[in-house]
């Protein structure tokens, strides 16, 4: 096994060489490390390691992603220090999300220790590390400081999602939980409560895009080819691409929009992709063979 960090751009699956154990992978878009559990009752981990630098943009006014301006302030030591806890709290929400069950034929990890061949799964846990050093980061993103008061005298309501944020731009009221509603395919609009912006982000910086496209719905689909092809006259619930309404699950089937990279909380096992891809990277076998359990699953006896 590996004492150093591999490169996880540069490896390759490589069927000739068989079932093997790399611990620590380095990467572009984040670093995972695979840990062998040593006890048999005990499952394996895999940690992804992710350095967010956020960085203050101190401006009396900030423009959003619709291009919409909005008054802000500076920032001041205590509201910074909140707003950074509270990043790397939510992004946490990712945690005792997903158990990965290792692929039928895959024995490298089975522990023979007890005169039974047990195979343990896989946890996976998602560390975020918000760092000082933007060339040590993974991902910059930068945060306006909202002025709530003058949002307010202009008669709008400073709530998260009054200024259009994306992967790369927030503002201060990101961590604040809000209320989404969406509109189905018959219609019907659905309110979904205590939505957090950061775990949505979060899900973009370790490679989710919107769960239209992670699922390739045919609305979603369309309206990234309309954008492909320089197509802008299109109804307002297609435009922008794989940013469109109809990518978060708008106008879709119930229950689409209500997973965390649309606008709601919920996990599925398509949200495991980051994970999946890496353990396949660690044991050089293929991501397709991991299967995905929402729920706590102890090892099992290998057959």
């Amino acid at each position: 096994m590996s004492e150093y960090w591999l490169d996880a751009e540069t490896w390759n699956h490589n069927p000739q060489l068989g079932s093997v154990l790399n611990q620590r992978f380095k990467g572009q878009m984040f670093d995972s490390y695979f840990g062998k559990n040593s006890h048999h009752t005990q499952n394996h981990a895999l940690k992804i390691y992710l350095r967010i630098h956020l960085k203050q943009v101190n401006t009396r006014v900030a423009t959003d992603s619709k291009k919409r301006e909005f008054p802000a302030k500076n920032w001041t030591p205590d509201e910074w220090l909140n707003f950074t806890t509270q990043f790397e709290r939510q992004s946490r929400l990712w945690n005792n999300r997903f158990w990965l069950i290792p692929p039928k034929n895959f024995t490298l990890l089975d522990d023979k220790s007890g005169g039974r061949a047990v195979r343990p799964n896989v946890q996976c846990f998602l560390f975020t590390e918000v760092t000082n050093s933007p060339s040590n980061a993974h991902r910059t993103i930068e945060v306006v400081n909202l002025d709530s008061d003058a949002i307010r005298k202009d008669g709008r309501n400073p709530t998260s999602g009054t200024f259009k944020s994306n992967e790369r731009h927030m503002d201060s009221l990101d961590i604040k939980p809000r209320r989404n509603s969406y509109e189905d395919e018959r219609g019907v609009r659905h309110t979904i409560e205590n939505y957090y912006t950061v775990a949505h982000e979060i899900g973009h910086a370790i490679g989710l895009r919107h769960i239209g496209v992670l699922k390739s719905r045919p609305q979603c689909t369309f309206a990234v080819s309309l954008k492909k092809h320089g197509i802008t006259n299109v109804s307002s619930h297609l435009q922008r691409g794989a940013n469109s309404e109809s990518c978060y699950g708008e106008y879709d089937t119930l229950g689409l929009a209500v997973n965390v990279m649309g606008l709601g909380m919920e996990f599925e096992e398509i949200n495991a992709q980051p994970w999946m891809r890496r353990a396949a990277l660690h044991t050089n076998t293929k991501a397709e063979d991991w299967r995905v359990s929402l729920a706590h699953i102890s090892p099992k006896n290998a057959s």
